[in-house]
């Protein structure tokens, strides 16, 4: 009979064994891959610190609009993918606003006494290069994080489907920059799966989610019962949530241990890269379309 927590892990990533501190977890993925979706619905994340560099964008907007601060900021909408793409590189290159969140947060995390209860950290980023994970390690080991609490979980998406739901997104990224965000991450993530594994930087779990709504079922309510919609106190009618029941994913290594997956592990992670990630040939031909249009 199954315990538990062995039912758990069936339906949840639980990364760290579901350690309360000192774990830290790289959540790499193009975008509109679904991280977010990941987040709320396949990880154990309820004890973790999500620091998204995305999500603060738009209450940055939205507080320049109030304080003037920078005229170039204003009246940009992120839904409109210029705009989206200008906000990215402004806030990233002149006001350098992620810099400074990481700077404040890992200042905080320099004068805890007790590093015992070091706060669980997600990094949501897409993780494109090799130097995203390096820019980061040097403060959270100065801190007192180890590398064997740091694990990595790639989100794989097919970048066809990332595309249509980038449209749906309330910020929309140009399209050629979704598709190299794609083609970063699958190349970062397979040099790492497949060639050399930072065991020297990152030695905690590692798990590669498939990720799309076609690769994910939802538990079906009872027959009769609504399935759209509910009211809550006030009287509004809001959609109902919907409950994944199953989704696909595979662990490709446990914390502390050598990088060595099992052949039919490794089979079924290439099949999933080979069948959903943009090729450097697929790129270029991608972008050599959007200029000639």
């Amino acid at each position: 009979m199954k315990t538990f927590k062995h039912y758990l892990e069936e339906k949840l990533v639980i990364p760290g064994q579901g350690k309360r501190y000192g774990q830290v977890v790289f959540l790499a993925g193009g975008a509109g891959s679904g991280k977010d979706f990941a987040v709320a619905n396949f990880i154990d994340s309820t004890d973790y610190k999500i620091l998204d560099p995305d999500a603060v964008k738009g209450p940055y907007l939205k507080w320049n609009e109030l304080q003037k601060k920078y005229p170039e900021l204003r009246g940009r909408d992120q839904r409109n993918p210029e705009d989206a793409d200008f906000v990215h590189r402004f806030l990233g290159n002149q006001v350098k606003l992620d810099d400074k969140i990481l700077s404040s947060f890992f200042f905080g995390l320099m004068h805890k006494t007790d590093k015992t209860t070091l706060p669980n950290i997600l990094f949501n980023r897409t993780f494109k290069t090799k130097a995203d994970f390096e820019r980061l390690l040097p403060s959270l080991i100065s801190v007192g994080y180890k590398k064997e609490d740091m694990h990595l979980i790639w989100v794989l998406t097919n970048y066809r489907v990332a595309i249509q739901a980038n449209l749906e997104r309330t910020r929309t990224v140009p399209t050629t920059v979704l598709v190299q965000t794609h083609g970063g991450a699958a190349q970062t993530m397979k040099s790492f799966l497949f060639d050399n594994y930072p065991s020297n930087l990152i030695n905690g779990d590692a798990y590669v989610i498939l990720g799309g709504k076609e690769n994910t079922i939802f538990f079906k309510p009872p027959q009769g019962a609504s399935t759209t919609r509910q009211v809550v106190a006030g009287g509004e009618i809001i959609p109902k949530p919907r409950v994944v029941s199953k989704f696909q994913y595979v662990k490709v290594k446990d914390a502390s241990h050598p990088f060595k997956p099992a052949v039919a592990l490794s089979n079924t992670v290439l099949r999933w890269i080979l069948q959903n990630s943009p090729d450097q040939e697929a790129i270029e031909k991608y972008l050599s379309q959007q200029n000639s249009n």
